[in-house]
């Protein structure tokens, strides 16, 4: 199970990288905008993940390589942390308090979205699965 969230921990961060490097691209008036993405689509892979699949297949190896190897990796409240208080420490109040609220809104927003779409592919899997 530990070379599975290894290695999805390996392709996770170069994934993260390469949005990163992608995102510096469209920084808006100093919003991180690379760290906001990867967390909400992280938020929302999660729960897509641990609702989609029976509790049979979250107790496997690949199971702990999706979820805590490549997305683990590839979200980061590590960076969206320091980003805050670098923000605040050079007076940019008003874009840290609303990259904390949306980081909030939109990470919980896609988690249920996440969540809510999971359920309906799962339920959909095991339809088919009687049929």
């Amino acid at each position: 199970m530990w070379i599975f969230i290894g290695l999805g921990g390996v392709i996770g961060s170069l994934i993260r990288y390469g949005v990163s490097v992608l995102a510096g691209q469209w920084t808006y008036g100093g919003y991180p905008m690379a760290t906001f993405s990867v967390n909400v689509v992280g938020s929302f892979l999660l729960a897509l993940f641990a609702n989609s699949f029976s509790m049979k297949f979250q107790k496997t190896k690949y199971y702990a390589g999706i979820t805590t190897g490549i997305i683990g990796s590839f979200t980061t409240f590590s960076t969206f942390s320091l980003e805050t208080v670098q923000l605040i420490e050079n007076n940019h109040l008003f874009i840290a308090t609303i990259y904390i609220l949306l980081s909030f809104i939109f990470g919980i927003g896609f988690a249920y979205l996440g969540r809510k779409t999971g359920k309906r592919l799962f339920q959909a899997n095991r339809s088919l699965e009687r049929k």
